[in-house]
């Protein structure tokens, strides 16, 4: 027989490898092309709550600026590199425009700073499909590291917020890189793998600080390697917390900078997790309760039961590898749960472990348990056969297609929900919607009262113009609580002509009973007291949408009843 040429064993040696990566290039395109649909919402006006804590002070950074607001976690990898996809941004599409003239549309016209943020957060989302992969091939086998990444790929959660330029998509990506290099390192316990691992935890916990939890199962790859002495093993932490303090600084070199604004930004988390939300209230209340309710939303029950069986699982085995896995999840959990200052994203860290776990469950857990159940029933296959249930029993004789068929009720809804999201944020937006109809309708210079800028229509007041504006109006824009701050007496006798309310703001209720008993009466009364002369429903049949907490940032439920993106807006005439 004769010897293959050199040629012919590179070749046999690489094709699987290429075939690889080329699929993962395309399963990689796809995320991207599922993630950058829609990032255009809104534009040219900034409706997200929290992109202007960011893209503004990149732009500032990178003019010398760096003594920057704590909500900015500036200066910072994660602005630095929103401020290099603002510099691209000036050049591919206004290389005429000098610098100066091109930070000065952060004020005019940000939407070059949102898109190109928003881009960087896309970006970032698919990058993550590639790092589950490897995950999963390292924690079970190729298939499983297939599996997961398709389930990361289509979950809405990721998607959705992957849409938005806030650093959550980006230290997502950090996060999956320290789950695998933790993987990794237990796996080869060479001591530069786990400065690489800890280097990555310490990237996502610069990236934002909550994600520090992340560092515990590569503390814990040290500790459970096979026959290695106390010396070794604390050689190897040492290496992971160097590690782990060099990534922190490039993450966030602020740390060297201006260490008393470090100081002042982790004083600031503090008060945030520990006294709530100054006022409003989150449902549920209950930390733990709260997340799992946005779970059931944001990635489906049946990934939640499926991620549960894989942790079980995992819990009932104890491999090294099984207890590196379910380590930050559960940590984390338990840790956001004690706090009181609980966001939705606050779960997105947890979403490729989650992603692994469910594949680990469809692949392995299901098909054992009907394997398992099936050896206890139906024992006489002739009877078995002439029953009803026949075709049902025979596929219990494959435990593999209910394992199969559980990961389809994990990829399909959410792969579903992921592109009904994605035409939600291509559709216009209630409040843009709205400005035009007000600038058409209502005379310029009407006293109208608004609630939060950014849950309202964007109108100009003179001083501060939007884009596109067209009428000026005194715009008296009520903080705090909203409209209900003030009594209904009050708008009739002070000049106001407009009250514009949203359901962003009326749909939060607030922690004092009195207090939301009368904000509940207030609205209610508005439309006796005064003319309700135009409304504006993100659904489809004009009705009142539904609402969770996380909707304020983009779709979140009632995909499939609504046609427009936004909030509901009722406007109202004072007589």
């Amino acid at each position: 027989m004769a010897t293959p040429s050199p040629l012919a064993r590179f070749s046999q040696m690489t094709a699987p490898r290429l075939s690889t990566g080329v699929a993962l290039l395309l399963l990689t395109l796809a995320a991207l092309g599922i993630r950058m649909w829609g990032a255009d919402f809104g534009l040219p006006y900034a409706y997200h709550v929290d992109e202007h804590f960011y893209y503004p002070y990149a732009w500032a950074m990178g003019q010398g600026q760096l003594d920057l607001p704590d909500q900015s976690h500036g200066p910072s990898l994660y602005l630095a590199t929103l401020l290099l996809g603002q510099q691209i941004a000036r050049v591919t599409t206004q290389p005429n425009l000098s610098t100066e003239q091109f930070g000065a549309l952060i004020e005019i016209d940000p939407s070059p700073f949102l898109l190109s943020a928003r881009l960087i957060s896309a970006l970032a989302g698919a990058l993550t499909i590639p790092l589950v992969f490897l995950m999963g091939r390292r924690y079970r086998d190729e298939r499983l590291g297939w599996t997961a990444a398709l389930i990361m790929t289509v979950v809405f959660f990721h998607v959705r917020d992957s849409h938005f330029g806030v650093p959550d998509s980006f230290m997502t990506w950090f996060v999956a890189a320290t789950g695998w290099l933790a993987l990794r390192a237990h796996q080869t316990g060479r001591r530069f793998d786990f400065w690489l691992a800890g280097a990555a935890a310490g990237l996502a916990a610069a990236s934002k600080y909550t994600s520090a939890f992340v560092f515990v199962p590569v503390v814990l790859a040290a500790f459970r390697l096979p026959h290695s002495t106390a010396r070794r093993t604390l050689a190897r932490c040492q290496f992971a917390v160097f590690g782990l303090l060099v990534g922190f600084v490039i993450g966030y070199p602020n740390l060297l900078i201006n260490f008393p604004a470090f100081v002042k930004d982790i004083s600031f988390l503090w008060i945030r997790v520990g006294g709530g939300f100054e006022g409003w209230r989150l449902e549920p209340d209950n930390s733990a309760l709260f997340y799992l309710s946005t779970f059931v939303w944001s990635i489906g029950l049946p990934m939640m039961v499926l991620s549960a069986m894989g942790s079980i699982a995992a819990l009932i085995r104890r491999r090294a590898a099984d207890v590196l896995m379910i380590a930050f999840p559960i940590v984390y959990f338990v840790a956001m749960s004690l706090s009181r200052g609980h966001f939705g994203r606050y779960m997105i860290p947890e979403l490729p472990f989650l992603a692994v776990l469910s594949a680990e469950a469809g692949w392995i857990v299901v098909p054992s348990i009907v394997q398992r159940a099936s050896r206890h029933k139906m024992k006489d296959e002739g009877r078995r056969a002439r029953s009803s249930i026949g075709q049902l029993a025979s596929l219990i004789d494959r435990p593999s297609s209910w394992g199969i068929m559980a990961l389809l009720l994990v990829i399909l809804p959410n792969a579903a929900n992921s592109l009904r999201a994605d035409w939600l944020l291509a559709q216009p937006d209630t409040r843009t919607v709205a400005k035009r109809w007000i600038e058409a309708n209502i005379p310029a210079g009407a006293r109208i009262a608004v609630e939060w800028p950014y849950h309202t229509p964007p109108l100009s007041n003179g001083y501060t113009v939007p884009p596109d504006s067209t009428r000026e109006y005194w715009i008296d824009l009520v903080w705090g609580f909203g409209l209900a701050d003030r009594p209904i007496s009050q708008y009739q006798t002070d000049g106001t002509r407009y009250l514009i309310s949203t359901n962003y703001t009326y749909d939060i209720p607030v922690e004092d009973p009195k207090q939301q008993t009368v904000r509940e009466t207030f609205y209610a009364e508005l439309p006796r007291v005064f003319k309700a002369i135009k409304t504006f429903s993100p659904r489809c049949d004009g009705g009142e949408p539904e609402f969770v907490f996380d909707q304020l940032y983009g779709p979140a439920v009632g995909l499939w009843d609504a046609c427009l993106a936004g909030p509901m807006i009722k406007i109202y005439q004072v007589q």
